[in-house]
Parts: C-alpha cells; sequence; structure tokens
C-alpha cells in the first residue's frame, strides 16, 4: 500500500521554519484574521501590502495598523448590512481595498467568493448564475467591473470603495484604539474558491477557517518562512495560488508582499523579475508557463538585475517540465539566481492550496516515470499532516510501491467540499477510504510516490487511446511543443477524436479502449505568426507524433496567436478548444489531417494590405502616419487583429460593437493591448478599453496617445535645436 504521510519536517524536525520556538508555545489563533490583529499590535509600522503600477512604483503601500484598522471598519459595515453566516461575492480589480474586503468579509464571520474581473455581458451572467447557485446575499463590486443587468434579480450591491474606505474618511490610517475584532470561528467557511473555468461552470469549493490556518501553517514550514520573509507576486486574487499561496501566506506570518495586476506580467514578464530585484523578494513563483515565458521574452537580463536573495521560486498549478525550469536558471544565472531556489510542488483548490513541496534549497530533482514516458518532476513531501496514497483510478485500490495511480489525499487542509453538491463532494471527498475510515480526497491526478516524494505524470481524464494504445495528453502536448519553437509557452493541447467528439460530456466521449484516433491543437507564438509557414508545421508535429510517441493524429490544427482557450492559470482547455473548432469559433491557419495535406485557411481580404495575420508594413506604418493616416492605420490594424482571434475576415468585424460581443474576453483583450503597445513601442493600459470599449474607440484612443507622443518628442527636440 502507498501511504506517505509527514508529521515534521524530516531533515530538521522543526515544526515550522520560520517560526520560532516562542511562537510555537503560544496560544494558536483560532483564524488567520485574529493572527492578523496579532500582528497589528507586534508590528504595527511594518509594511503589509505594497500595490505595484506598470512602471514599477508603489501605487499604494499599507502597514499592519493601518490594515487591520480599515479591515475592521470594513467588518463593521458588512454586520450592518450582511445576514451572519452571509456569502458575499467580489468582483473587483487587483489591489488594497479588493484584500481589504476579502478579510473584512471573513474577520465579520460572513464567507467571500473571490471572483475574476467581470467585463462583458456573458462573464456578467455567470456571475449572476454563480451567485444563485451558492446563495450569495451581497456583491462587492469595483468601480471597473460590469455592473448587474438586472438589479431586481441580483442581491444587493455594495461598491467596494464603500465598503473598503477608513472609518475615519480624513486619514487613510485608522486609529489603533480600534482593534481588529473578527467575529471569524474555525469551524465556519471562511471563503468559496471557484476552480478553473467559467464562473457559470467552475466547481465552488468551500474552504474554511481551520483548513485555511492550516494549510498556512503548512506552506510556512516547506518554504521557511517568517516575518522577514518578503513576496513579490503578479498572481490574481481569485486564484487558489494567489491568494492563499502569495496573500494570505505572507499576512500569516507578518511579512510584506508586493504584487501587481496579472495583465501587467503577460504584457511584458520582465516586470516581474524587476520586481524582485527592486524589492529583494525572498519568495515568488509562478506556473511552469512564466517561467517559459520569460525565457522566451527576456533574451538578455539587464546588467544590473541582483536575484541572489530569491530564496524560494516555487512552480505549481500546471504539470511541471524539467527542460523549461533548467533553461530558466541557466538564462539567468548571471542575476545571481541559483538553480536549488526551484521550488517544485503540488496542490489544488480542494486541498485549500499546499499538498506537497521541498525541502527547500534541494531545487529540481528528476526520475524516469515507470511507463517508460520520458522523465517526471519531483515535486516535493507531503506536507505536515497530510497523507498521500496512490490507487488504482478503476478499482480505487491501492497500487505497488512505485506505480503510476491516482494520487489521493488526506489531512487538515482538505476542503469542507462543493457549495450545494452533494453528490459531487461524496464522490471527490469520500469515495477512498483506508482501513481505519479516514476519507480521502480523489484529485484526478496521476504520479507516483519514490523516496517519499510525489512525481506527477498527468491527469486521469486527459488520456487518449490510438490504436488501442492510451497516451496522456500531456506526454503527446509535449512531443509536439519539443517538435518546434513556433509555438507558445503552454499552447498545445490534445483531446480524443475528431473536434466534434471532443466534449466534456462523458456520453460524448469514445468508449475506453476504442482504436480512435486523437486531435492535436498549437497556438503559433506571436513573436513567429509573421513568419511561419503554417502548413509546413503541421507536418512536422504529426511527424513528430508518429516518429517518437508512435501515435497518428488524426489532424493537427496550427492556431493563430491568442486563439487557444486557457484557464485562470494559463492552462490549455482541452475541449473547449475542440469544441471552438468544430463550431468555426476558432479559425486554424492550417490543418493536417491524415493522410491528406493542410489546407491553408483563406486570409482576410482587405484593402490595406494586411493578411490574415496583423503585420508592419511600410504602406501603413503607424508611427510615421499623420494624425488621421494614424488613426486609420490604427484601426485596420486592430480589426485584423481581432478577425485572426475569432475567424472572421476582416470586413466581417463590425468597428462599433463593443468588444465582449465580438467575443473577446479579458485575456483576448489584455492580449490586444499588448500587440498595439508592441506596435507603437509604448505600454497601452488594456484598463482603457473599458473606458473606449469597441474597436473603433480603441483604435481612435492608442492612435491620438501615438500622437500625442510623437508630438512631445517634436517639441522637445524643437526646444534643445532653439537652445
Amino acid at each position: 500500500m502507498i501511504d506517505v504521510s509527514r508529521s515534521e519536517t524530516p531533515e530538521t524536525g522543526r515544526t515550522g521554519a520560520g517560526r520560532s520556538e516562542t511562537d510555537t508555545k503560544r496560544t494558536p489563533p483560532p483564524t488567520l484574521l485574529h493572527l492578523l490583529a496579532r500582528h497589528a499590535v507586534e508590528r504595527p509600522h511594518h509594511i503589509a501590502l505594497r500595490h505595484l503600477d506598470g512602471d514599477g512604483q508603489v501605487r499604494e503601500a499599507i502597514d499592519y495598523a493601518t490594515l487591520a484598522g480599515r479591515v475592521e471598519a470594513c467588518r463593521a459595515r458588512l454586520r450592518a448590512q450582511v445576514p451572519g453566516d452571509a456569502r458575499v461575492i467580489v468582483d473587483a480589480e487587483t489591489g488594497i481595498d479588493t484584500v481589504i474586503a476579502l478579510l473584512g468579509i471573513m474577520a465579520a464571520g460572513r464567507c467571500a467568493i473571490p471572483v475574476r474581473p467581470t467585463k462583458s455581458a456573458a462573464q456578467g451572467a455567470a456571475r449572476a448564475a454563480l451567485a444563485e447557485r451558492c446563495g450569495a446575499a451581497a456583491l462587492v463590486l469595483g468601480a471597473t467591473v460590469r455592473p448587474v443587468d438586472d438589479a431586481a434579480a441580483a442581491p444587493p450591491v455594495l461598491p467596494l470603495a464603500a465598503v473598503t474606505a477608513p472609518a475615519n474618511p480624513t486619514s487613510a490610517a485608522q486609529p489603533m484604539t480600534t482593534m481588529l475584532r473578527p467575529d471569524a470561528r474555525a469551524d465556519q467557511t471562511a471563503y468559496i474558491q471557484c476552480t478553473s473555468g467559467t464562473m457559470s461552470a467552475a466547481k465552488a469549493v468551500c474552504i474554511g477557517h481551520a483548513n485555511l490556518l492550516a494549510n498556512q501553517r503548512a506552506i510556512c514550514d516547506a518554504f521557511g518562512h517568517d516575518g522577514d520573509t518578503r513576496v513579490v507576486t503578479w498572481l490574481p486574487h481569485y486564484h487558489d495560488m494567489g491568494l492563499v499561496g502569495t496573500l494570505m501566506q505572507p499576512l500569516f506570518v507578518g511579512a510584506t508582499v508586493t504584487f501587481m495586476a496579472p495583465h501587467l506580467f503577460a504584457a511584458k514578464p520582465a516586470r516581474w523579475l524587476d520586481a524582485i530585484h527592486r524589492h529583494r523578494a525572498t519568495t515568488s513563483g509562478a506556473p511552469t508557463f512564466a517561467y517559459e515565458l520569460c525565457v522566451r521574452r527576456i533574451a538578455t537580463p539587464p546588467a544590473d538585475w541582483d536575484l541572489s536573495g530569491w530564496q524560494v521560486a516555487f512552480v505549481g498549478a500546471e504539470p511541471v517540465r524539467a527542460a523549461v525550469l533548467r533553461a530558466f536558471a541557466d538564462r539567468f544565472a548571471a542575476t545571481g539566481f541559483k538553480a536549488d531556489a526551484l521550488f517544485p510542488c503540488y496542490g489544488l483548490a480542494e486541498a485549500t492550496l499546499f499538498v506537497t513541496g521541498g525541502p527547500r534549497g534541494v531545487g529540481l530533482t528528476s526520475r524516469p516515470r515507470p511507463d517508460g514516458g520520458g522523465e517526471a518532476v519531483a515535486c516535493g513531501t507531503p506536507a505536515a499532516g497530510t497523507r498521500v496514497r496512490i490507487v488504482d483510478p478503476g478499482t480505487l485500490a491501492s497500487v505497488a510501491p512505485g506505480r503510476t495511480g491516482e494520487v489521493c489525499i488526506a489531512g487538515p487542509g482538505v476542503a469542507q467540499g462543493y457549495a450545494h453538491d452533494p453528490d459531487a463532494t461524496a464522490a471527490t471527498f469520500g469515495a477512498v477510504t483506508d482501513a481505519d475510515g479516514r476519507a480521502y480526497l480523489r484529485t484526478g491526478d496521476l504520479g507516483f510516490l519514490t523516496d517519499g516524494a510525489l512525481h506527477l505524470v498527468g491527469r486521469a481524464k486527459n488520456t487518449v487511446i490510438c490504436d488501442g494504445v492510451s497516451h496522456l495528453a500531456e506526454d503527446l502536448e509535449a512531443v509536439a511543443a519539443a517538435a518546434t519553437d513556433l509555438f507558445a509557452p503552454g499552447a498545445v493541447a490534445v483531446w480524443p477524436g475528431e473536434p466534434e467528439h471532443g466534449t466534456d460530456d462523458p456520453a460524448d466521449r469514445p468508449p475506453a479502449g476504442a482504436a480512435t484516433g486523437f486531435c492535436l491543437a498549437g497556438e503559433i507564438a506571436r513573436t513567429a505568426w509573421r513568419s511561419a509557414d503554417a502548413d509546413a508545421l503541421a507536418e512536422r508535429v504529426a511527424a513528430a507524433l508518429i516518429d517518437r510517441a508512435g501515435a497518428r493524429p488524426a489532424a493537427v490544427h496550427i492556431l493563430p496567436p491568442y486563439s487557444l482557450p486557457r484557464t485562470t492559470s494559463g492552462k490549455p482547455r482541452r475541449h473547449a478548444c475542440a469544441r471552438g473548432i468544430a463550431a468555426g469559433q476558432i479559425r486554424p491557419l492550417a490543418r493536417w489531417t491524415a493522410p491528406h495535406r493542410p489546407v491553408t485557411a483563406p486570409t482576410a481580404s482587405d484593402d490595406d494590405g494586411l493578411p490574415n495575420q496583423p503585420r508592419n508594413g511600410s504602406a501603413d506604418k503607424t508611427e510615421t502616419a499623420g494624425p488621421p493616416d494614424r488613426i486609420d492605420a490604427m484601426h485596420r490594424f486592430v480589426i485584423g487583429w481581432i478577425a485572426d482571434v475569432v475567424g472572421l475576415a476582416a470586413d466581417q468585424v463590425p468597428s462599433d460593437t463593443p468588444f465582449p460581443e465580438l467575443g473577446l474576453d479579458s485575456r483576448d483583450l489584455m492580449e490586444l493591448a499588448d500587440a498595439v503597445s508592441e506596435r507603437l513601442d509604448r505600454d497601452i493600459d488594456p484598463q482603457i478599453m473599458w473606458e473606449f470599449p469597441t474597436p473603433r474607440s480603441f483604435a481612435d484612443a492608442a492612435a491620438r496617445m501615438a500622437s500625442a507622443d510623437a508630438d512631445t518628442t517634436a517639441a522637445a527636440a524643437g526646444t534643445d535645436a532653439a537652445e
């Protein structure tokens, strides 16, 4: 029977690497909010939260005394406006006020539900569905998110600014005479974590205060955190890794977290590493794709960067790829980054977050997979008090040592269950038990244990069958990604059968063991699409799959940049991609089918010479055109970019239709802003798209910004010449 647990850190026997012996003997707080109140008394002027803008400057910073005072003011307001034990959705952008709202809701003994900022009508409908499904009693909305469409049917709306304002409106600092006095209890639900996917389809995981506190202790022990820890992050507040790992964890130990909005990292990954350098971060991390993006987008690190203080570079939330991490360590070795800082770990929302990781300082280790399918990265040993079992996903019986099976876990971090879904709760949280009757959480992940360390190989449901042989989707995706350097990081997706069969409904999937084949889609990187031969690329990928994996694909689709659907954590949404291609919502540049050669998709015809993908051309060079021409050229560029993403000809994209109605989500808009920024050689904040929400209005605004820059530069040059 494979069953591993850890009650203390093996190499030292410590109860908490970052906590002193005195700390461990103190009366433990019942919730994280009580611990926050303690920090406000013991280290009132230590910076708790620091928010950066796109230039790396501090937009706002707040110490523990001020944070506790504002959380207390928020708690008091919510007690007066929201019934006891109620659930409250928080829909707002990254920022200190959002953090205060989340903490204030929990401090009031209510349950917070953080969600991805809502921008479109479809997202607004999903938010309404989530509110109904979870029985939300109120909505806390930021100023830049979409208001409710049907106020009569929606829960009461509480403006974020009003809920989180200081009790003393003349000062942002709350007097220390008003102490934080949480109403929260250890047995209450602290918050509901929506799993990856859309709000309407995501599972709602109920996390108790006891779960949260236990998981914070586990992270602290494994990472070696204390009050001197400095965390830098761009991860979203609504994502489990961002919320629990990089926001709540620093508050647990009384440390400082410096954060920026996710879109700032996506537009320029160097901002992340520059913030680590500037703020001397000791801990920071992200999914694998973020490390890969840094390698691809930062060819030569700045000479003045010093990353030697980065002690814990954690990696999780998606399959950890050894080649990517080795490339990252090599690329940034000159900055002082040490490879032994790499900290692969494993976790999931249903376990609050952290399950396995460490020990710290070991770096990247891997082993050959039992099935001979390559190497598997070690994701560390179980957290203190956590037990890990490996079972056969079909019989639920334990497998032999070193064999691959489904990862099942038990421990204090395992969540309470899914909100209002007893059947799913029973199937996921109670289907596996041991001889003592202890229930284990079924994770759906496949892995094996060797020397106490967990090694992951894929997802149980991500298996495709080709000519009677089973293949993990992740393995086939890795083969395709290794065949070319033209794909964007983490932008390959595999699903069973033909695209029209690629759905999440088990009834639509082929039966196990059938010789069904599989389809693959790969998204070309933004930097490569102008020169890539999509036909040749499709053939090359198909050949690699046949030669290296012994698996012949039914189809290989080459997609334009930014068209592969992803989860909030950047993972490819395989079946959403299949559905999009089948429905014509995603339009490949080329498609290879066995035994036929691929046919290149027709390009969008427009009068300015733009091909199917936007490109910089001498005839419409935006930077050198006069103001009217600049606006017209930018309009053509924006329309051409949108046409590629939504799979239409440029003349079919209406200029005055709001972005959401064109099918663009917040990620699309972020990427469009990045594309325009590169074209204009200036940063375009995606937030202006909510002020200019149509292709025409956005293109006009962007072109006028560029014109203003040019006028300013010309004026300065004229002044210099005159002097």
